[in-house]
This record gives C-alpha cells, structure tokens and sequence, in this order.
C-alpha cells in the first residue's frame, strides 16, 4: 500500500482533492470519462452523475464516498 494511498484514506479526502493529488489525466483514465469532466468536477462547475459515482467509489476502492463526491448533506 503506497504512501499516497494511506493519505487519501486518513484525510478523507473531497473529490477535488483527489482528482489534484492524482492529476486530472490519471483522473479521467481511471474513471473512464473525458478530461473536460474532470476539470469541471475539479473547478466545481458541475458534479458526476449518481452512476459515475457509483463507478468512482468502486475504482478508487473506497477512498472516495459519496460525501466526498457530492459534501455533507445538511
């Protein structure tokens, strides 16, 4: 288990923080979607759908969840 991996677990790290840790061209590659996405995800001008969730979840096994995808619900 690399460094970086244990990090991003311990922090319970936002998606925005993720696609910077890993970059926005690894991003787009593990999650199958264009880099144009990615960025628009990264800068907060739109949010995945409830199914590219879904997918994000399971690639990144678990670091990621849907709180830190979409934030806290109120």
């Amino acid at each position: 288990m690399s460094i970086l991996y244990i990090y991003l677990i311990v922090m319970n790290i936002t998606l925005k923080k993720y696609i910077e840790a890993v970059g926005n061209w690894y991003a787009a590659e593990l999650f199958d979607c264009s880099i144009h996405s990615i960025k628009a995800w990264r800068y907060g001008h739109r949010q995945p759908s409830v199914d590219q969730a879904k997918l994000m979840i399971q690639k990144t096994n678990g670091i990621l969840s849907y709180e830190s995808i979409y934030g806290k619900a109120i």
